[in-house]
């Protein structure tokens, strides 16, 4: 793997943070690099991100996705590299592969073509948001229409309206249930949110039909969600199995994505789970991916394992998620905390996953997804930083945890798409900037 030499040079960011240094922000940046690969294959017509390490050089549409949603605020032209690479490997039928190869003959429980959990309707709607290109906003839109009719054709059952998932399309600590059986909350709610953005890209290219059928779609699985993924006994979401009707554990922290819909108790419940130390580690390390508590919880160590590590591991995928459910039900000031937490666990050590206890480093060394949700989490959750040139403005929004405000927090020189660039200063609630970019800057705090 080998990265150009403009991007090698390109002038980094500079922070200034509480909670990590520069050589941990810069050694982030240095591992995305390691992972550019600038030799399309397998489909790809554009440089892309591979996982790291030991996976080499083939694409995964979920590494993918999540390494360019750290890597735009250094080099943003990569968020429309993968558009156009997704858009070229996209089958007849809709569905984006899980991953290059698209060959899953070596595991016999997979029986079916398969996607992943689909994060890229995120990134790449963030894309088109961030540049106001029709050219670039239909492209997006047609990407992620057809690969919502896969989902619906596919993966829906008719009975529930829920999504079921298969192997990679979501993560779970087992694999013990059939194909068409298993309907977690993680998929439920990513397909959710690519209807959500779906409405979105259809309102801005004019399509107020389209708008309003995405928009249903998205509620009709959050009401799904919300009608068959609570345990009233248990008060929370576990995964339903559609054949015996009945939940199914463990206890895991996809359970907070549930954060996201309605209901005022049900979302006491969860934040009184997420603030209980006891049950998933937060006196320790953010959230581990299993509750401590619950008999399937395994610590694992060395290469990644498959479903084990997602057992009881740390993982930067399923902490933002739960970040994400926070801002999104109201809770910035707990989405904050969680965020500081998983920037301090993760700095300078940006492994495949996390050991729960020791917080020692396991799987890939260099880990694609792991840096770039860090530089994510600091500019976009922490310091609040959004460029809509959609909306025509580069919104400034910082959430600081109340235990850092008192500190100065500072970013220099962040690129920005219209070849501008940011720096901030947030400190005791005040904000001070300089941009020399082309939308109108709003400051909230």
């Amino acid at each position: 793997m080998n990265f150009t030499t403009d991007i090698q040079n390109a002038r980094q960011p500079i922070v200034r943070l509480p909670l990590c240094t520069q050589e941990d922000f810069d050694k982030a940046v240095d591992t995305l690099k390691l992972c550019r690969v600038q030799t399309p294959c397998f489909g790809f017509e554009k440089p892309f991100f591979a996982p790291g390490g030991e996976y080499g050089s083939c694409w995964w549409s979920l590494d993918g996705a999540l390494a360019v949603d750290g890597y735009k605020w250094i080099d943003p032209e990569c968020e429309t590299d993968l558009v156009y690479d997704l858009a070229a490997v996209q089958k007849q039928d809709g569905r984006i592969p899980l991953y290059g190869i698209d060959d899953f003959t070596h595991i016999p429980s997979v029986k079916v073509p398969i996607g992943s959990l689909p994060k890229f309707f995120e990134t790449c709607h963030a894309a088109a948001r961030r540049r106001a290109s029709r050219a670039l906003t239909q492209k997006v839109y047609d990407l992620t229409a057809k690969n919502l009719e896969w989902w619906f054709k596919n993966r829906e059952d008719s009975a529930t309206g829920l999504i079921y998932a298969v192997f990679e399309e979501t993560f779970i600590p087992n694999t013990d249930h059939p194909c068409g059986e298993y309907c977690p909350i993680d998929t439920n709610i990513q397909v959710a949110r690519g209807c959500m953005a779906a409405a979105d890209l259809a309102g801005l290219l004019g399509y107020e039909k389209e708008a309003r059928i995405y928009a249903q779609k998205a509620r009709r699985i959050a009401d799904a969600v919300y009608r068959y993924l609570w345990d009233e006994d248990k008060k929370a979401y576990y995964p339903y199995i559609l054949s015996s009707k009945k939940h199914v554990g463990p206890l895991m922290v996809s359970a907070f994505l549930g954060l996201s819909l309605p209901g005022a108790d049900r979302r006491r419940h969860l934040t009184d789970m997420l603030e209980d130390e006891s049950l998933f580690n937060r006196k320790m390390h953010p959230l581990t991916t299993v509750a401590v508590t619950d008999p399937a919880f395994t610590t694992v160590e060395g290469p990644y394992n498959g479903n084990p590590s997602w057992s009881g591991s740390v993982w930067t995928l399923t902490n933002r998620a739960v970040i994400q459910s926070l801002f999104e039900c109201g809770r910035a000031d707990l989405a904050a905390e969680l965020a500081a937490d998983t920037v301090t666990e993760f700095k300078g050590q940006y492994t495949e996953f996390h050991h729960p206890i020791n917080g020692a480093g396991h799987g890939v060394k260099d880990y694609a997804w792991t840096a770039a949700q860090f530089i994510q989490i600091i500019t976009e959750d922490l310091l609040g930083i959004c460029f809509d040139a959609a909306a025509g403005q580069l919104c400034l929004k910082p959430h600081i945890p109340a235990r850092y405000d008192e500190f100065p927090w500072e970013i220099e020189n962040l690129r920005l798409p219209d070849g501008g660039t940011l720096s901030m200063n947030v400190c005791r609630g005040t904000v001070k900037y300089s941009c020399d970019s082309s939308l109108k800057v709003q400051v909230l705090t």
